[in-house]
């Protein structure tokens, strides 16, 4: 799988980010607009991404600007409590703060309903979302996530360690937090393909700007942590597709066949020769096989 440099460093989130406020937490996020419209002129219905543990909107490369081009559809992005330009409230966190804050984004945008796409932290906060607030939620789209509990498979220790191992006052810990995370989320053989340094040393780049702290990695880590969405997975309603790399090291692949073997009609989509970060494998045709699902949930909703 040759890296494309379609997700490589452009900033397409540009300008000054907006801000959505949960309860008394403010949150900092962005509306992409699609480049072209649909035939007709119309927008099709929007789609909220919800990015995972210790991520910011920035992180997201260009995929949000490429889902919104490709589907002709208005794309919100946030950074979660704890990174980026959104507030940092003393940890810990649970799942249902960051449900808030999603539902908090979606109310910020005036979108009574939208297309949600999370990935791994982020995908845990979308299976609440879709089971809390169903009238929210048109189609779901579950990246590289679990659905927690005894039968999840867990991530291996190292992974675990290198999450806690940001230092506030020492950059060089937080260098190694990022070379380390960034590592376990592509995939084993991705420096050794054509383009493949540069990509990482890009990607490296763009996620060193993502403010960070001990406080908001921690708060995060306690509520993905303890989730656990196994006894309610039959109550999501959403039209779902679950997609995961079938070299994910973090969120091992067995978790998203068990999660889309409990969600009602759930698609499963295993993508091939990619980490847990699956869509940076391939990019355009991830992109094009998420808008194919997103289409087929938009037309399911006209008739």
């Amino acid at each position: 799988a040759r890296p494309q440099a379609a997700l490589s460093c452009g900033h397409y989130c540009i300008g000054m980010a907006l801000a959505a406020l949960s309860g008394e937490v403010k949150l900092a996020w962005r509306l992409l607009q699609p480049r072209s419209q649909a035939p007709g002129g119309a927008l099709r219905r929007p789609l909220l991404l919800i990015h995972g543990f210790g991520c910011g909107m920035g992180d997201w490369g260009a995929l949000p600007q490429l889902l919104a081009d490709r589907g002709a559809r208005e794309v919100a992005v946030f950074d979660h409590r704890g990174v980026g330009q959104s507030d940092v409230p003393c940890a810990p966190y649970h799942v249902a703060d960051l449900v808030r804050d999603a539902e908090s984004v979606l109310d910020a945008a005036d979108w009574s309903r939208a297309h949600v796409l999370g990935i791994s932290m982020g995908g845990m906060v979308a299976q609440n979302l879709a089971m809390e607030l169903p009238h929210r939620v048109s189609g779901l789209v579950l990246g590289c996530t679990t659905h927690g509990g005894r039968l999840a498979v867990p991530p291996p220790a190292e992974f675990i360690a290198a999450c806690q191992s940001w230092k506030d006052s020492d950059t060089a810990a937080q260098r190694h937090f990022a070379e380390t995370f960034l590592d376990f989320n592509l995939p084993e053989n991705w420096t050794s393909l054509p383009g493949g340094s540069r990509l990482r040393s890009q990607m490296l780049d763009r996620f060193l700007e993502t403010t960070r702290s001990e406080e908001g990695l921690a708060g995060q880590f306690a509520a993905l942590s303890r989730f656990n969405s196994l006894k309610a997975l039959e109550q999501i309603q959403a039209p779902t597709l679950v997609v995961h790399g079938d070299e994910d090291k973090v969120v091992p692949p067995p978790n998203g066949e068990s999660l889309a073997s409990r969600i009602p009609k759930a698609q499963y989509l295993p993508w091939n020769a990619a980490g847990h970060f699956w869509w940076v494998v391939k990019p355009l045709e991830a992109v094009e096989k998420v808008g194919e699902f997103l289409d087929a949930c938009d037309e399911s909703i006209e008739h």
